[in-house]
């Protein structure tokens, strides 16, 4: 088969969030005709998303649906969109006082060829199959949202299909990353390397055990949303852009 085409990248991505939805305690999450809709219920408004599950026919209709079920939950949110296939979504919640948040290439690596040989002297890399991993996992990235994201990386640790992996130097935690194959795509998530340990090829190196462990699981290609700090290293690996997922954050208003 070819090339993945940009929708099949964008089911993949739906797909991943639905399977860290599943494993979040605290939340609550549904799926529409049009969107999935996620409430992490962490008390930020970056892990409370909406995202399309197609391209949307009717965009005003499809916000009144996003806009009413965060505010029965009473919890502002952001949409998660194409810079292409959702630019007429995008346009009308601009218009309904939405504000662009961020935005990060949306980047592809096909085929998956070759086994990547990265360069971090001294680290050792895992996957997170116990509590003990689970707890160096963890302990990569100050938490942010209590325990909570530790109660979901303990649901997508049990998740078919899903993979954690964690690297370690001398014993010490020092990078992560989430590989969640859907079809033939592996999509990598939550890549993080601690910001003493940056520049030492720690990055490469388990955004490649994620891509491998993908390759484990049937999959022919490797996408993900790169951060300002991770697009030269991916495009180093091969990932090219495809398109720019944006995202919009509502205006407190829609509280109720």
């Amino acid at each position: 088969m070819g090339e993945p085409s940009n929708a099949e990248i964008h089911d993949s991505y739906v797909a991943a969030l639905r399977h860290v939805a599943r494993a979040s305690p605290g939340g609550a999450w549904t799926e529409l005709p049009s969107w999935l809709l996620w409430d992490a219920g962490v008390g930020n408004d970056a892990f409370n998303i909406a995202i399309p599950r197609a391209s949307l026919r009717d965009p005003a209709a499809a916000l009144d649906e996003a806009e009413e079920w965060f505010a029965a939950r009473d919890c502002d949110f952001r949409l998660s969109l194409r810079d292409d296939a959702d630019a007429a979504v995008a346009a009308a919640a601009r218009g309904r006082g939405f504000s662009d948040w961020w935005s990060e290439p949306v980047m592809l690596l096909h085929p998956l060829s070759a086994v990547f040989v990265a360069n971090a002297p001294g680290a050792s890399i895992v996957r997170v199959m116990s509590e003990a991993h689970l707890e160096l996992y963890g302990d990569v990235e100050p938490a942010t949202v209590g325990g909570a994201e530790r109660e979901v990386a303990r649901g997508v640790m049990a998740t078919p299909g899903c993979s954690l992996w964690v690297a370690t130097v001398k014993g010490e935690p020092v990078a992560r990353a989430v590989a969640i194959a859907s079809g033939r795509l592996v999509r990598v998530n939550n890549v993080f390397v601690a910001p003493a340990w940056r520049r030492q090829g720690l990055g490469t190196a388990v955004t490649a055990a994620a891509v491998d462990g993908g390759r484990g699981a049937g999959t022919e290609a490797a996408c993900l949303a790169a951060s300002e700090m991770g697009e030269p290293l991916y495009r180093s690996m091969g990932f090219l852009t495809r398109y720019r997922q944006l995202s919009l954050h509502a205006p407190a208003r829609l509280r109720r």
